[in-house]
């Protein structure tokens, strides 16, 4: 992607070193305006240093940051119209949901009945409107969660950043909660950029993604592009399990999913490949089942099949083909 291509969000040869250490090294990235974009990674790759070097509680030791495209690379947080919301939601305990979310016009000086009629808007989009006179505490942490970005979006930035937001949620209220985000990001109309370890959220939500590794952007594409066509064999295992085989059409490898196997008792057709390996354990997963498997030669296949496809009824020391289509999976350099 070329910067400049966007405008809400740019970063052009972007680095930030921590005791000669980088921890952003050298990054170009270009979001959309009403863009739900995620910085995909493992801890310690340089995601969450990227979002504070976007809102200005971090300088740069070189690159430009723009922002609608003006330069803030040397601008204070107060004064980039980007909002940003942590993992902790750090409400003001002593304040009212409506104080809460109150606070930032207030802080700008707005005429009261602007300030009325933004924080009315910011709950309503949120649903949390009728809780308007609840405290912090009151509340669950899926609410809380809801007043943090009312808080941030009652400023009507251009963009928000979210650096983990759901992290502290358990899995039920998470998985609610990124629908939630993905639902107030459309109505908003704004981009949100993402901060995020977990693969399955950023495929979730992202219109775009950025996997990145060791302070870089090792891929940058689609949910489904970085995920069917990824440019190596980190990122193919960082987005989910990879079964990674000799590619018979070239020097490298061919990486299949576990959802392109499947299992049976037959050889395969003319128009598929396969191989023999024993099962050694069946994870249940609800409505599929995880079935690895190791063929003659020591290679271990992950394969992920429907309750009611055949093989479901696999067993653990039992010797079955696993098969898929001759020309499915995607090239790998060696």
């Amino acid at each position: 992607m070329i910067p400049g291509e966007f405008g809400v969000i740019e970063l052009q040869g972007v680095h930030r070193r921590y005791a000669g250490t980088a921890a952003v090294d050298g990054i170009d990235l270009a979001m959309a305006p009403g863009e739900f974009f995620s910085l995909l990674g493992p801890s310690g790759c340089g995601k969450t240093t990227t979002l504070r070097l976007i809102a200005g509680f971090e300088r740069p030791d070189a690159g430009v940051i723009r922002l609608l495209g003006q330069d803030v690379t040397g601008l204070p947080p107060h004064r980039r119209r980007v909002n940003t919301v942590f993992q902790h939601y750090a409400l003001f305990p002593h304040l009212s949901v409506w104080d809460n979310v109150a606070f930032g016009p207030r802080n700008h000086r707005l005429p009261e009945p602007e300030v009325r009629r933004r924080v009315g808007e910011a709950l309503e989009r949120v649903r949390m409107g009728e809780l308007a006179r609840r405290r912090p505490a009151q509340l669950s942490g899926g609410q809380q969660q809801r007043v943090a970005l009312a808080r941030a979006l009652v400023n009507e930035p251009a963009a928000l950043l979210l650096d983990e937001p759901l992290a502290a949620l358990d899995a039920g209220l998470r998985r609610t909660m990124q629908q939630e985000l993905k639902r107030i990001q459309r109505e908003a109309g704004i981009g949100f950029l993402l901060v995020t370890h977990d693969q399955d959220e950023a495929l979730a939500l992202s219109d775009r993604l950025a996997v990145m590794q060791s302070g870089r952007i090792a891929q940058c594409g689609s949910p489904r592009e970085v995920y069917d066509r990824p440019v190596n064999e980190w990122v193919a295992g960082f987005l989910g399990r990879a079964n990674l085989l000799a590619d018979p059409l070239g020097q490298g490898l061919r990486m299949l999913r576990p959802e392109q196997l499947s299992l049976r008792g037959e050889a395969p057709l003319a128009t598929e490949a396969g191989r023999r390996a024993q099962v050694e354990a069946v994870a249940f997963q609800g409505a599929t089942l995880q079935v690895v498997l190791r063929d003659g030669d020591g290679q271990e296949l992950v394969a992920r099949i429907g309750r009611r496809d055949p093989g479901a009824e696999v067993r653990v020391g039992e010797v079955i083909w696993v098969v898929w289509p001759a020309q499915a999976g995607h090239p790998l350099p060696s």
